[in-house]
């Protein structure tokens, strides 16, 4: 009986919907958590820009949750530092690059499942939109570039992984 509870559990949480409802859940917190710690205070623009960066971070996180046995060190240390230079954007002005392109564009490129590359693509699309069309910050094409070129990396890596074996 107990057995069965367990594998039904299982089966729960890997349910994509399952999986999204936590990525909101938990956004939701972060974005309290960023008006708390006084990141930024305006309560309006936390939820409609940071919001959806952080639920696109969360299925990026499910989706790297499930492939973590299957790769190697080196893809690990390309997902911390493409992280690492995202948040550093919050607390210093990296010149010429956007955290949120950055980070979107990375994660675009490189997740496995499809749906998970739908959801951050419209993220994405927001990004570009408020970016380009509404600020005229072009920081947005280094994050692109630095994305893609990471992203590049990550799958050469996860491929020259799987030729290793």
């Amino acid at each position: 009986m107990t057995q069965l509870l367990l594998d039904q559990l299982v089966e729960f949480r890997n349910n994509p919907g399952f999986r999204l409802l936590t990525a909101f859940f938990l956004a939701y917190i972060a974005c309290w958590l960023t008006i708390e710690f006084q990141i930024d205070t305006q309560i309006k623009f936390v939820f409609s820009y940071f919001f959806p960066v952080y639920v696109a971070f969360f299925v990026y996180f499910f989706d790297r949750l499930e492939i973590v046995t299957d790769t190697k060190w080196y893809c690990g240390v390309i997902d911390v530092l493409i992280l690492f230079f995202s948040i550093l954007r919050v607390f210093y002005k990296v010149p010429y690059v956007s955290g949120h392109a950055l980070f979107l564009s990375f994660a675009l490129f490189s997740v496995s499942r499809p749906s998970n590359r739908v959801l951050i693509f419209i993220v994405w699309l927001q990004v570009l939109l408020l970016k380009l069309f509404l600020w005229h910050d072009i920081t947005f094409y280094g994050g692109l570039l630095l994305g893609g070129i990471a992203a590049g990396l990550w799958y050469w890596c996860r491929k020259l992984d799987k030729n290793k074996r």
